[in-house]
């Protein structure tokens, strides 16, 4: 774990640096001479460096957190289940979203999830929060087991925003991964990371 929080720091800080080049070679290149624009620009981009530091600070604070084992979930058929049981796997991998989560971007974690071969109903779960049923029934896959449950006692819950991490059979949680909307080649970089986890192939 030591070796993965200075590696969300130097993602994070290629980001920002990206975002600066972008924002500046567009304001030269296009020979931009308007302060308003170039305010709006400078406002964007420290908004989004805010956010960025915000969301690679819940990250590394979130690794190593315990949940609680004894947490009651709810499977599609109403039928009542610990977390502790549903776990089976030593290393497991948990994709945490709600109804309230932005629809694009829940879809396009479950389907980068669901055509890899790396996972099954042993090694992954889905823990949403939703009310509406027709929301659920239409993201049910049943290679993936997916539960109900309010509240994971994450506080990455109050980002609204869907994310994975892995869990073990202690509950504990590691290598927490909020994506960027859109960004998909990193989830599917995140998810051939998780498998190998998964397997052992990685500490």
């Amino acid at each position: 774990m030591k070796t993965q929080k200075p590696t969300i720091w130097i993602i994070s800080i290629l980001n920002v640096s990206l975002l600066i080049i972008l924002v500046y070679s567009q304001y030269w290149d296009s020979n931009i001479r308007d302060n308003e624009i170039l305010n709006n620009r400078i406002l964007m981009l420290e908004a989004l460096i805010k956010q960025q530091k915000y969301l690679s600070t819940s990250q590394v604070y979130s690794d190593g957190i315990k949940l609680n084992s004894n947490i009651e979930m709810e499977n599609l058929k109403g039928d009542k289940i610990q977390l502790a049981h549903a776990i089976i796997n030593p290393k497991t991998l948990v994709m945490r979203f709600t109804q309230f989560n932005c629809n694009s971007c829940v879809d396009l974690i479950l389907e980068a999830i669901m055509t890899n071969s790396s996972y099954n109903n042993s090694n992954a779960l889905l823990l949403a929060d939703y009310k509406n049923r027709p929301y659920i029934n239409k993201r049910n896959n049943s290679k993936i087991p997916i539960y109900s449950i309010a509240k994971s006692t994450l506080w990455l819950d109050t980002l609204n925003m869907p994310y994975l991490f892995l869990i073990d059979q202690n509950a504990q949680v590691s290598n927490v991964y909020i994506p960027q909307e859109g960004d998909t080649t990193a989830i599917y970089q995140y998810l051939h990371f998780a498998s190998k986890k998964i397997k052992g192939h990685l500490k």
